[in-house]
Formats: structure tokens, sequence, C-alpha cells
């Protein structure tokens, strides 16, 4: 069933939509699982850099990385099959694609704009609620109508795939 993880556990269904994509490559159910949490690990790894370098620096980016390799929480929920690190890794991507939308020295692209609507969906999808989301738009400052445009109807778009997919 397509829904069972909300019908039954209510619980949302990301993570077990991606399990059931790959369990077929493993022969152990549990490895699968924890294939998926492991690359959504290494996705929030990628993120903590990426993002790190946008709002400082390459070293930056660099010593934020290292710290989230070593921080004790990520090692082992990133390890379990554990929705935080689906979770860690939507979020930390969601605060990259806002701050590419909203950055102020550079036009925003309409690319940035739709990945940030898709990774919205993804994350009310995961369970995640839009903590932050008013934080990051604190951080940027100004906003450009297009971006604030862009980003609005992604969240838009995301709450309307979110309730379709869980009613």
């Amino acid at each position: 069933d397509f829904l069972i993880s909300v019908q039954i556990d209510n619980k949302k269904p990301l993570q077990m939509w991606l399990i059931a994509i790959v369990l077929d490559l493993f022969s152990d159910p549990l490895q699968a699982g924890r294939f998926i949490s492991v690359l959504a690990g290494f996705g929030a790894l990628l993120g903590v850099y990426f993002t790190g370098r946008r709002l400082h620096s390459a070293r930056a980016g660099n010593l934020a990385a290292f710290f989230y390799v070593i921080s004790p929480y990520h090692l082992m929920f990133d390890r379990l099959i554990h929705e935080s690190s689906l979770i860690n890794c939507v979020f930390i991507w969601t605060i990259w694609l806002t701050l590419a939308v909203f950055d102020k020295q550079s036009q925003p692209r309409p690319l940035h704009a739709f990945l940030l609507f898709v990774v919205t969906g993804l994350g009310l999808l995961t369970g995640w609620l839009l903590v932050g989301f008013e934080a990051v738009l604190h951080r940027v400052g100004r906003v450009t109508v297009r971006g604030f445009s862009a980003a609005v109807f992604g969240l838009l778009f995301g709450l309307i795939m979110a309730k379709l997919v869980c009613d």
C-alpha cells in the first residue's frame, strides 16, 4: 500500500518510499534502511559544506563539515534507520537553497527557486515543519520580489503536495 506508513504508524512516508526503492538492491531490509540513512547523512554533510562556503568561505565550509562529521548526534543517527538523518538533510538543503534564492549579490536563478519548493515538499513528506524559514529570511535581509514570490510559491506547492499525499 502506497500510504501504509501514514495509515498505520501516522508517520510521514518519504523515508519508507526511499527504502522501498532500494529494497531490491540488498538482501537484508535492515541494510536497505541504513543505506538510505547513510545517503541522507552524506547529503547533509555536503549541504553543511556548501552552506558554510556560501555564508563565509571554503575554509568555513570545511570546518563546518568537519564538525558535522564528528558530532555524536549525527554519528549515531546517520547510521540508524531513523528519520532524523533525512530531516537534517532536507533542513540543511532548504537553508542553502533559501540563501541562494535570496542572495543580494546575484540574480535569483529559477532553478534554485524550483529546487527550493521541491525540497520543501520533500521536507513536509519527511515530517519536518518549516522551523527556521523565517530565521533564514531574517539572516539574508532584504528580499527581492522575484525571490520572495518564488519562495511563497514553493511553500504553497509543498503544502499542497503534502496535503494531497497525506490525506
